[in-house]
C-alpha cells in the first residue's frame, strides 16, 4: 500500500470558482494525482459531457445524484453514467438517500424494510456498469438530517443493497461484498456537530471501504492523523480524495499541503505545516487574468494602441472645434 499515490483530489466547486471539467482534469495532470473526483448536482446542474480521457490519465471517481426513494430519477443517474463510460471510471459514489431522518426514524418497522429495498433496488442496479459502488454517508440536506447519518442506517443499507444483487442480479455473495461497499466522508460526518467517532466507523466497516474523502486539512490536522492511523493499522488500499471548492489557482498549493501532511505522517513528524513553502502559480494573478509573457506583450500593446488613438481623437475634436 502506497498512501501518497492514493492521494487525490476531489472537485466541488462550481464553474465560476474551478472552471470546465477539462480545466479540472489539467489541474489534476498537473499535480500528479492518479484519482480525481467529480461530483454531480441533485439538481443535475454542471452535469458532465466532456471527453475527460484526453485531458487526464488517471482514475476518476464520480459522485452521482442521489436516487429518490421513488426512483423517479433513476434513468437520468444512469444516463450521466453512460455518457461518460468512454472514460476511465473507477468508482460510483453517491449519498446514501435524500429521505429525512425524522420520516424514517418514525416509520413502522415493515415501512422502514420497503424504504431500504427501495433505496438498496436503485443503488444496486448501477451494477449493470461494471464499476464498483460506494454508498457515501449523508449530512444535512438544506438544514435537514438525512438517512444515511449514522453507521446503523448505512450498515442496513449496504446488507439490503449487497442481498438485493443477489436476489435480482445473480450475484455470488462474494461478488456482492466486493461490487459494493461505502465512501466515508468526513466533512459529512462533521455536519451533525459531534466529535468524529472514525475509530467505530471504521471497526464497522474497515472491509467495506472504498474511498475516503477528507476536507480543510488546515483546521483539522487531528481528523487527518487519526485516519491515516486507522488507514495504516488496517492496511487499507483506497483513494483518499481531498475535497475542495475552492478556486483552481489555490488548489496547488492546497493539494501540496496535504501530500505536505501526509508525508509528515509517514516519516513520524508531527502533523504541523512547518517548514512548508507557498508555491507560486505563475498562470493566474489575483484577478484570475492569464498573465503569461506573450500575453503580456499582446496586451501592452494593445493598450498603447488605445492611447495613441485616444489622443488623435483628441486633437481632432480641438481641429473641428477650431475651424468652428
Amino acid at each position: 500500500m502506497d498512501i501518497i499515490k492514493n492521494l487525490g483530489i476531489s472537485y466541488r466547486g462550481d464553474y465560476i470558482n474551478q472552471g470546465s471539467n477539462i480545466e479540472k482534469c489539467k489541474k489534476s495532470t498537473e499535480l500528479g494525482t492518479l484519482y480525481t473526483g467529480f461530483v454531480i448536482r441533485n439538481d443535475g446542474k454542471g452535469t458532465i459531457v466532456d471527453n475527460l480521457s484526453s485531458y487526464y490519465n488517471g482514475n476518476i471517481i464520480l459522485h452521482l445524484p442521489t436516487i429518490n426513494t421513488n426512483q423517479t430519477n433513476l434513468k437520468n443517474v444512469k444516463d450521466i453514467v453512460i455518457s461518460l463510460l468512454p472514460n476511465n471510471l473507477k468508482l460510483l459514489t453517491i449519498d446514501a438517500s435524500l429521505l429525512l431522518a425524522d420520516t424514517y426514524d418514525w416509520c413502522t418497522v415493515e415501512e422502514q424494510q420497503n424504504y431500504l429495498k427501495n433505496m438498496a433496488n436503485g443503488i444496486a442496479s448501477l451494477c449493470e456498469f461494471n464499476i464498483d459502488i460506494a454508498i457515501e454517508n449523508t449530512g444535512k440536506e438544506k438544514g435537514e438530517e438525512v438517512f444515511g447519518r449514522s453507521i446503523s442506517n448505512i450498515s442496513d443499507l449496504l446488507v439490503y443493497t449487497r442481498n438485493a444483487l443477489v436476489d435480482k442480479y445473480n450475484y455470488t455473495r462474494e461478488q456482492a461484498n466486493k461490487r459494493v461497499g461505502i465512501s466515508l466522508n468526513l466533512r459529512k460526518l462533521r455536519k451533525y456537530g459531534n466529535e468524529l467517532d472514525l475509530n467505530t466507523w471504521f471497526k464497522v466497516f474497515y472491509n467495506d471501504i472504498k474511498c475516503i474523502k477528507v476536507n480543510d486539512i488546515e483546521n483539522t490536522l487531528n481528523d487527518i492523523d487519526n485516519v491515516l492511523d486507522l488507514v495504516s493499522s488496517t492496511n487499507i488500499d483506497v483513494p483518499i480524495l481531498l475535497e475542495t471548492k475552492s478556486e483552481l489557482e489555490k488548489i496547488v498549493n492546497e493539494y501540496k499541503k496535504f501530500k505536505f501532511i501526509v508525508n509528515k505522517k509517514l516519516n513520524n513528524e508531527p502533523l504541523n505545516f512547518d517548514g512548508y513553502q507557498e508555491i507560486a502559480d505563475s498562470t493566474y494573478n489575483e484577478y484570475n487574468y492569464n498573465i503569461a509573457s506573450n500575453q503580456s506583450g499582446f496586451t501592452s500593446a494593445i493598450i498603447v494602441i488605445m492611447i495613441i488613438v485616444t489622443i488623435v481623437i483628441a486633437v481632432l475634436m480641438v481641429l473641428v472645434k477650431l475651424r468652428g
